[in-house]
């Protein structure tokens, strides 16, 4: 591996590596979860079979707001998949093999292999740490064609308008034809002063795609606008620290926060709002700490999560805070998913019900295992997973209810260390650190 890749993927574990010694110090060798006071709940021996499923009151499903596809299912960030979900758990229906390397590299020795997927009219695309973007057939997981980027495509893919945009760790971000996997043209930072020079990498975030411009940050604390027929830049804007998570879009503005990333200085994050035309600043919100994963935008509220202080709500049009949601000696680690005038979002080992307007706890999912994945919903059921660990052999594929919080099915998981999953007429796709990606229904 190249020198590049391994600095990248070292300073991602070591972010997973600490989180997970702080989880680790919050539960007794018991599996007392000290956090609330509660006790896990056992799970059964046999966890091929689902739980019986619950009956809440129906209620309407989430409109879509993107015709597109890319992380967190849509421009908007609310991890919301307008599909199909599964009703009845019957187990892997393939699997494809993303490294050369038998069996992966290992549980939780690289943090994770490949990027969430994304799928597009029966293909899915998804980027691996061998220097791929791969596209396979959803159906059968044959492999249509891959494209070679210099140094990993663990960033998760975006497609608009019959092109996907990857960055990589060779830090370039790429426009691929979606039929042909050719390159249409690719992204660098150009050969000037621009940035923080103390950055030890310019890689760039997930792309958020609208109205024929690529939004994309980067971790020189830049901000871009890129013509996505062309690649060239309509502006770009510096902001206060490193920019590592996809912007959302909605409404003309562009949101997104930043965190202190591998920079040697001390600095500032904020949330940002910014034109999206022009790149001005609308508003910008101080925060104690970067934030850890991409926003949401729902009814007017921008919600997402930060390191330590837990989760904020602000007026999207002011950049006022309306509440913040943490628990004591909680760690937020994942992007809140919001429908159903509900936000989920995960804190150590629990899946977390709020009020998207008043922050206030509606149910709460406690498992042994830590959520460490942003969590997506699909037709009521709010889909997460797991992190394995040095106690079990594998994370868990969960399935609960929006409005009640029960389990309705579980599926074991192994080695689940992507971004996130993507769910597409009853399957359900995600990366594993063994090397593979899983298509489960």
């Amino acid at each position: 591996m190249r020198l590049h890749r391994n600095i990248t993927l070292h300073r991602r574990l070591l972010r997973l590596l600490h989180l997970s010694f702080l989880v680790a110090a919050l539960v007794t060798p018991f599996g007392c979860n000290l956090l609330d006071g509660a006790v896990p709940t056992s799970t059964p021996a046999n966890l091929a079979t689902p739980t019986a499923a619950s009956t809440p009151t129906p209620i309407a499903e989430p409109t879509p707001n993107s015709n597109e596809a890319m992380n967190r299912a849509n421009l908007h960030g609310t991890g919301v998949y307008i599909t199909s979900g599964i009703r009845q758990l019957q187990g892997v229906k393939w699997k494809h093999q993303m490294t050369s390397q038998p069996g992966g590299f290992g549980p939780n020795i690289y943090g994770r292999i490949g990027s969430t997927p994304a799928v597009v009219n029966g293909v899915i695309y998804v980027g691996g740490v061998e220097d791929y973007l791969f596209a396979l057939d959803a159906e059968t997981g044959q492999e249509k064609w891959r494209f070679r980027t210099l140094n990993g495509s663990m960033n998760s893919p975006a497609i608009a308008d019959g092109v996907v945009y990857i960055s990589s760790g060779d830090e370039n971000l790429y426009a691929v034809d979606v039929e042909t996997g050719k390159e249409i043209w690719r992204f660098s930072l150009p050969k000037l002063k621009v940035g923080n020079p103390f950055w030890s990498s310019s890689r760039f975030t997930d792309s958020a795609v609208a109205g024929g411009i690529v939004y994309v940050g980067n971790e020189r604390n830049l901000f871009f606008a890129l013509d996505s027929k062309t690649g060239q830049v309509k502006w770009h804007r510096e902001v206060s620290a490193s920019v590592e998570h996809m912007p959302i879009v909605a409404n003309g503005v562009i949101y997104f926060g930043t965190a202190k990333g591998s920079n040697i200085n001390r600095t500032r994050e904020f949330f940002y709002a910014l034109d999206a035309q022009t790149g001005q600043e609308l508003w910008r919100f101080p925060l104690e700490e970067g934030v850890a994963g991409s926003p949401a935008i729902a009814d007017g509220m921008i919600y997402f999560a930060a390191w330590a202080p837990g989760l904020y709500a602000l007026d999207a049009k002011t950049g006022q805070k309306k509440w913040q949601f943490n628990k004591p000696r909680s760690l937020v680690v994942t992007s809140p998913a919001v429908a159903y005038e509900t936000v989920y979002v995960t804190m150590n080992t629990n899946l977390y019900a709020l009020d998207s307007m008043s922050g206030q706890e509606k149910w709460n999912f406690q498992r042994e295992e830590t959520f460490l994945i942003d969590p997506v919903i699909v037709e009521g059921t709010v889909y997460c997973l797991t992190l394995a660990d040095s106690r079990k052999a594998s994370g868990y594929l969960y399935g609960v209810d929006v409005q009640t919080g029960q389990e309705k099915w579980k599926f074991p998981a192994p080695g689940s260390l992507g971004d996130t999953l993507a769910v597409e007429d009853g399957v359900v796709y995600f990366t594993g650190d063994d090397g593979y990606l899983y298509a489960i229904r």
